[in-house]
């Protein structure tokens, strides 16, 4: 009976190991994502509730390293400063988490060739100013190219304020002195 028994069994095992040795009958093997994003692998093409993560499209695929983030030092008093362009025209950015837009100095209204399209009230660090809405057509820092971005000209501003407005389309980081911007995944 024991030796029945330990037959059954390495017998058992043998086709079990058997079975997963040998190649699958499907031709191909799909990686996809659920609907809660979770990577799963089958047999068949990904369904339209699912999003195809396929190495013949690697663009799309989230798995492949990412581009490397804008590296910034910290400057003059703690604060981050970025190289851009308004429109072509170079400036030099503060990055500002605290201001809720893109600010631009008003006098910068018409070398960056900006037009006002209506006036807003601003409640600011000091006080309340008159601002004018603005869209720009291509904005540049870094190595990031965003387009037709909604700022305000603000008088009595020197510097320009990188807002959140678009720092919240951008992964960013800060440790040791050091932030790193990057694109969201």
């Amino acid at each position: 009976m024991q030796f029945s028994l330990y037959r059954k069994t390495r017998t058992g095992l043998a086709l079990l190991c058997l079975t997963f040795a040998l190649p699958c009958a499907a031709a191909n093997v799909y990686k996809c994502r659920n609907a809660q994003g979770v990577l799963e692998y089958q047999g068949m093409p990904c369904t339209a509730q699912k999003q195809a993560v396929s190495a013949w499209n690697a663009a799309i695929d989230p798995d492949l390293p990412k581009a490397p983030p804008l590296i910034i030092k910290s400057r003059q008093g703690g604060h981050y400063f970025v190289a851009g362009a308004i429109n072509g025209n170079p400036v030099k950015f503060l990055i500002d988490t605290g201001a809720t837009t893109l600010s631009l100095p008003i006098a910068m209204k018409k070398t960056a060739q900006l037009t006002c399209q209506r006036e807003v009230m601003m409640n600011t660090a000091n006080g309340n100013i008159k601002s004018c809405i603005t869209s720009i057509s291509e904005l540049r820092f870094g190595e990031f190219t965003l387009h037709n971005v909604v700022a305000t000209l603000t008088p009595n501003l020197t510097q320009p304020l990188l807002g959140m407005n678009i720092l919240s389309q951008f992964r960013i980081e800060q440790d040791n002195q050091e932030m790193r911007i990057s694109k969201r995944p």
